[in-house]
């Protein structure tokens, strides 16, 4: 049984992330973007980043809403609608967002960074259970997530207010990590960054 090198796959993903976020602001400096995505392969082979335009996200989240408004309309008219409403409404991936939560980002998989620990350990490489594993890679994330912040890896890019830095597991519910560039709150002043 080998010893996976936990650390040296946070720091890979650390290294490429930064790396990726510095090619794409180069090569989209004009594109406002709302939205950093990781999402873990089926597999568990690695992360895809991902990035999001508030225009992409506004029509996503708006196309989700027409389908739940349609969908729900339709369920809650007849006799028994009622049975299962909490699921129809409340469920992560029925819910209704602002921002697009369930469709595709404008640079969906824009690069692929491959984690040889994570997916050793997926493989039975060692012995982890599947919630071991989950819980080491979404603290990764987070780890990742955090020094980026820290290190402004994200300033390169041209960030829209709300800027969301996310991630999910394949098929999985997204989950936001962090908000940058909160917008104005109105008579109440503004949000602070971070």
């Amino acid at each position: 049984m080998i010893k996976l090198d936990w650390p040296g796959a946070e720091e890979l993903l650390f290294e490429r992330s930064q790396a990726i976020l510095r090619r794409f602001g180069l090569e989209h400096p004009e594109e406002p973007v709302s939205l950093f995505f990781y999402t873990v392969d089926s597999e568990v082979a690695g992360v895809a980043l991902n990035f999001d335009t508030p225009a992409n996200s506004l029509h996503g989240a708006q196309a989700h809403q027409r389908r739940e408004i349609e969908y729900r309309n339709q369920l809650f008219a007849s006799e028994r609608g009622w049975q299962q409403s909490h699921y129809f409404v409340a469920h992560p991936t029925r819910q209704i967002d602002d921002f697009n939560r369930h469709g595709s980002c404008k640079y969906e998989l824009f690069e692929f960074v491959e984690l040889a620990a994570w997916e050793d350990c997926f493989n039975g490489n060692e012995e982890t259970s599947e919630k071991e594993l989950e819980d080491r890679i979404v603290t990764a994330l987070w780890r990742v997530t955090d020094r980026l912040v820290k290190a402004k890896a994200f300033d390169v890019l041209k960030r829209a207010a709300p800027f969301r830095i996310a991630f999910a597991f394949h098929d999985g519910a997204m989950v936001v990590l962090r908000i940058l560039d909160w917008p104005p709150v109105g008579q109440f002043g503004c949000a602070t960054a971070g």
